[in-house]
């Protein structure tokens, strides 16, 4: 299942290479309603994979 987001605007921070940061509830699509922590029953949305992807609009400027 593919779920996605958009309108954000990248900003680099200092945070561990590979992770990112998101605010809520802009992003909570991104998380499975029937995902839970095991111990915690807390939904998963501190350990969701994503892909990050260039709008098509932007990708349209760039070639431009």
């Amino acid at each position: 299942i593919t779920r996605r987001v958009s309108g954000f605007k990248l900003v680099p921070y200092n945070i561990p290479r590979g992770n990112l940061a998101a605010y809520y509830p802009e992003t909570n699509p991104l998380v499975p309603l029937n995902s839970f922590g095991d111990d915690s029953g807390t939904p998963t949305s501190k350990s969701v994979p994503v892909k990050l992807e260039l709008s098509e609009a932007l990708a349209d400027q760039r070639i431009a």
